[in-house]
């Protein structure tokens, strides 16, 4: 997720890289650094839009994981979303989004396609 305004305020620096679309490298810069990877399904870079061919849009979000929980809902399986991880790791930015149509998480663009579904 993007830095909030207390974060930017406070001139923190990012600790987590993405270098492919399921590695997460954490870095802890101490009195050593250190580097910790992990392997996802998938993982999403979101923090800076201006980073040119990384940065993952709501909608991507919507298009990898939203259609799967819509269409099963559809065929009658229950469905729920899950958010799981660290405290200001993201998990509200990705589920409920922000202000404009454009940062809508995935749950508000769940529901809006389910009911154009049912329009249909």
């Amino acid at each position: 997720r993007p830095f909030n305004s207390r974060e930017i305020a406070a001139k923190t620096t990012c600790c987590v890289e993405m270098p492919t679309d399921t590695t997460v490298v954490f870095t802890h810069t101490g009195a050593q650094e250190e580097h910790k990877n992990f392997e996802f399904d998938y993982a999403y870079w979101s923090h800076d839009p201006n980073t040119p061919g990384r940065f993952t849009t709501q909608e991507t979000i919507f298009e990898d994981l939203g259609n799967t929980i819509m269409n099963n809902a559809f065929d009658g399986y229950n469905a729920c979303l899950f958010a799981y991880g660290q405290t200001g790791s993201g998990k509200t930015w990705s589920v409920l989004g922000g202000d404009t149509p454009e940062t809508r998480g995935l749950l508000p663009r769940v529901i809006e396609g389910m009911f154009i579904r049912m329009d249909e």
